[in-house]
């Protein structure tokens, strides 16, 4: 009986989706002319990550797709750095021997491996942030977060080190600033400009900076990444009151308490304060608060941390507060 072989022609597919922040382009496969069932695999790969690992999928009929196994692909696919004409071999036979077609599509799919450096535009500059690998078990499970929250310091700090002060649901257009200027709101536009949006005491119920409906001010940032004003990179996002939680409970206040933890978190002091006001005044000189992307109950606040060097607890802030961000991404 004739042996069956499997032929990759024509069609070829890169992916980059979730948590590929590697960019894939220029793939090229070829047969190999002594043995149609091993293929050469070029392509080049880009993004800010100093490091990548590579998942390879194959599809015979161009809507399922199966995973390639890695011990059968010869070139490297783990601790992949960011490089052209990237060379891979792959012997399908291997993984399916009685499998036969003309036209097969290959997927390949770049995740950022976490501790390692990653590179991205914030407030118009490139800025590198290591990245930190931290396991919550049964709780949230394995987290990569951001070594800092976004606009800190190279070096990190027990106090002062806190970074730039968010309004809930806006993006790195510049208010983030601690000393941005101020306009009175609150605004219909959901992207009002680099000012910060100020509010008057009579406005603090429900103490949004944006009263618009269209977008609905609760998708602005979303706990999967997909607000349209996300702050983070693209494939990271701000973390939901549950992953917070389970940080926190790591949190050793008979030591060194929230910068005893892998994440160092910096509490507020004179030079960086942990909070902007509604009316643009910083305060919080000794503790700091940190946004999630978790609306509250009511839709109309959204939940964040508050703590010190003794202490943390849980609340429903009004939108208007300026406060840290720090970015998280799920590990594939």
């Amino acid at each position: 009986m004739k042996k069956k072989t499997i032929l990759f022609i024509a069609f070829i597919m890169v992916a980059g989706w979730a948590h590929a922040q590697g960019s894939i382009s220029n793939i090229q496969v070829e047969e190999r002319a002594d043995d149609l069932r091993v293929v050469d695999i070029s392509f080049d790969l880009a993004g800010g990550g100093a490091e990548y690992n590579l998942f390879l999928e194959v599809s015979f009929n161009g809507e399922e797709f199966e995973a390639i196994d890695p011990d059968n692909i010869t070139g490297s696919v783990s601790n992949v750095a960011p490089a052209t004409n990237i060379q891979l071999v792959w012997d399908g036979s291997i993984n399916f021997q009685n499998v036969s077609v003309n036209d097969a599509m290959i997927k390949i799919t770049a995740t950022h491996v976490c501790e390692t450096d990653f590179t991205f535009t914030y407030r118009d500059s490139s800025v590198t942030y290591g990245t930190v690998l931290v396991d919550y078990s049964g709780t949230v499970g394995k987290k990569c977060w951001l070594d800092r929250n976004l606009g800190a310091p190279d070096v990190i700090t027990e106090a002062g080190s806190n970074g730039d002060l968010f309004q809930w649901g806006r993006k790195d257009d510049g208010h983030q600033d601690p000393n941005s200027d101020t306009t009175p709101g609150p605004t219909n536009d959901s992207s009002p400009g680099d000012n910060f949006i100020t509010l008057t005491n009579e406005q603090l119920v429900p103490g949004n900076w944006y009263d618009g409906s269209d977008p609905d001010p609760n998708v602005l940032w979303k706990s999967d990444g997909t607000g349209i004003n996300n702050p983070c990179p693209s494939g990271w996002r701000l973390p939901t009151k549950q992953e917070l939680e389970a940080e926190t409970d790591t949190w050793d206040f008979d030591n060194d308490g929230p910068f005893g933890s892998p994440l160092k978190w910096s509490i507020g002091s004179n030079d960086n304060p942990g909070t902007r006001e509604s009316d643009g005044d910083l305060f919080n000189f000794s503790s700091s608060r940190v946004w999630s992307s978790s609306i509250s109950d009511t839709g109309q606040g959204s939940w964040a941390i508050a703590f010190g060097s003794t202490q943390v607890k849980f609340y429903s802030y009004i939108r208007s507060l300026g406060q840290s961000v720090r970015c998280v991404r799920d590990l594939d």
